[in-house]
């Protein structure tokens, strides 16, 4: 009976704070939508976690004049180049998708084959190494699985670009049509991308602050964070890394209006960017300021962070459930490698997890997201709100 008691009180704690979480919408665009240029994709595929990934991508839109003679029909060349957990290059792979195609691909079989966490830079390619702009749009996420304990998870893309519509024409007319058929809302005007100003379609949901909610820790409630810092290997501030400007890929531009991403350390492979956090009880009691490393794709157990998670925050009454809320923002990186004296800001994204400990049980999303501008003062940023 008392085991039984647990499981319903886990079961209601787990079903209230679905309502009490904030959905992971409040960005300018949409990391859903189809993408125009490029996608960063995280996956999860170590095999002694028991994880694997399937990695979903779809190309809905690609011209075709199936049944006609001769068959004129466009395809869709894309080329994955994987990044492990702390950024560096580790392999790479490549297909091909035609009109109103889906390919579910498993992260761990052919033509894949990974086996670490990480992120996977998908776009187009002609030498099968540097990366082109995609010819058509995608839509992609990727799909966590845990074999140990049967848990499943969604995992949203980052997007480069928000499709806007196809160049007229898609010349020259042959099966590889090459970069600029797909048309993207990024920048000044659509397709204009190195040098601009970004507006707020580029490199969607990354910005420069979110929040999360998460319920007091317990033993059989344990919660994760899951960060996503990109380094300069994805994009420097000098515009190279895997999404080149100079090859047609939009600039990442943050709140402090430098490009790119930090540097990480020819040392030890990481690089030293950390998020600041600010953690609330249900109160709007301020209960701890504190620092949290971000380094590519960082995963932190709430405890890790703090051990005032574990901690009974107030509880705002009767039918609530004791949450703790937080905000994350990036600090400054000095020095700034394109403006000398000054400092980067980067942007970044994440996820929270809780897992029900003995159970398949879990609540996974990605964190709400906002500029910290927007989030810290109520003002907006010029640099299209990161």
């Amino acid at each position: 009976m008392r085991k039984l008691r647990g499981l319903k009180v886990a079961t209601l704690v787990v079903f209230l704070l679905t309502m009490a979480v904030v959905p992971a919408s409040a960005q300018l665009a949409d990391p859903l939508s189809l993408a125009a240029s490029g996608v960063l994709l995280p996956f999860f595929s170590d095999p002694a976690a028991g994880f694997v990934s399937v990695l979903e991508v779809v190309s809905p839109i690609v011209p075709t004049t199936s049944g006609f003679t001769p068959p004129f029909n466009f395809t869709n060349p894309i080329h994955a180049i994987f990044f492990r957990e702390n950024c560096t290059r580790d392999g790479s792979a490549g297909d091909v998708e035609t009109a109103k195609q889906a390919k579910a691909y498993i992260s761990s079989a052919a033509p894949f084959l990974l086996t670490f966490n990480g992120l996977a830079a998908i776009a187009s390619t002609v030498q099968g190494n540097d990366l082109l702009p995609l010819n058509f749009p995608l839509h992609t996420r990727a799909h966590w699985i845990d074999t140990k304990t049967g848990r499943l998870r969604e995992l949203e893309p980052i997007i480069l670009d928000t499709f806007l519509t196809l160049a007229p024409g898609f010349l020259p007319l042959v099966e590889n049509p090459g970069a600029g058929a797909s048309i993207g809302l990024c920048g000044p005007g659509a397709g204009v991308f190195a040098g601009s100003i970004n507006n707020g379609f580029c490199w969607s949901p990354l910005r420069s602050a979110a929040t999360f909610v998460t319920v007091q820790e317990s033993a059989s409630l344990k919660a994760t964070v899951y960060l996503i810092c990109p380094t300069s290997d994805i994009q420097s501030p000098t515009g190279t890394g895997v999404f080149p400007i100079a090859n047609g890929f939009p600039r990442i531009q943050n709140r402090d209006g430098s490009f790119g991403f930090p540097s990480r350390s020819v040392i030890t492979g990481n690089n030293v960017t950390t998020l600041r956090g600010r953690i609330y009880d249900d109160n709007e009691f301020l209960a701890r300021d504190t620092t949290t490393p971000c380094t590519c794709l960082t995963s932190r157990p709430v405890l890790d962070i703090d051990g005032i998670y574990a901690s009974a925050p107030t509880n705002l009454g009767a039918f609530t459930v004791p949450v703790w809320y937080t905000e994350l923002e990036t600090t400054t990186v000095n020095p700034n490698p394109v403006v000398a004296g000054s400092a980067q800001q980067f942007s970044f994204t994440g996820y929270w997890g809780l897992e029900v400990a003995g159970h398949e049980g879990t609540l996974f999303h990605r964190m709400s997201n906002a500029s910290l501008d927007n989030l810290s003062f109520g003002t907006f940023n010029i640099f299209a709100n990161r």
